[in-house]
């Protein structure tokens, strides 16, 4: 009864009885991670939705970059559910999934996932809600990781001006003194003019 009642409380079973969310889940396949292992890799086929009974997850973006590999897009708890993008574009999975403590999870096959939908509705109004407020998270963290990039380019701008003043002051100055040595070398009685 508290493991429906935990279920209830998914997003996605929202507003859906206990009796019903429990018929729905009852045969779902359980499986356990533990922190540290990766649950699905980005690219990977995708086939199955994720509900997550029990621990934590993070969700990375792999960025092809030697500096930086991947940024973390999400952490995700018991109650919340990934994996739903694949299964709703039919395509490959999107970012990789990795325990960041020891997770249980309960998994939806494509298939079942469907007759859910066909079934019961509001299933869908439940997951469009989930994914509009993920959609306006990461739009957020979009501009957030903008604005990040371009303080640090105006800094390197900034460091990039500097330098060049630098270098424009130093190079007269090298240019002066080099001639006063050249000068020294060749007229030895002015060294008196361009000795410091």
């Amino acid at each position: 009864m508290q493991e429906t009642m935990q279920k209830t409380n998914i997003g996605i079973f929202s507003g859906l009885s206990e009796e019903v969310v429990e018929e729905l889940t009852k045969d779902l396949e359980r499986i356990k991670f533990k922190k540290g292992e990766a649950i699905i890799t980005e690219h990977s086929l995708s086939d199955n939705l994720f509900f997550i009974s029990k621990g934590k997850v993070e969700i990375d973006k792999d960025l092809s970059n030697p500096d930086i590999p991947f940024t973390q897009l999400s952490t995700l708890g018991a109650g919340d559910f990934f994996g739903e993008m694949g299964i709703i574009e039919d395509s490959t999975r999107s970012a990789s999934v990795v325990a960041t403590e020891d997770v249980e999870l309960m998994v939806i096959p494509r298939e079942a996932f469907s007759d859910m939908l066909f079934a019961y509705p509001i299933i869908m109004l439940n997951l469009t809600k989930v994914i509009s407020s993920r959609l306006r998270n990461t739009n957020e963290r979009f501009v957030e990781l903008m604005d990040e990039m371009l303080k640090k380019n105006r800094l390197m701008a900034i460091g990039l001006a500097a330098s060049k003043i630098i270098h424009d002051i130093k190079t007269p100055l090298t240019v002066i003194v080099l001639t006063a040595q050249l000068l020294e070398n060749i007229f030895p009685e002015s060294a008196e003019f361009t000795d410091n």
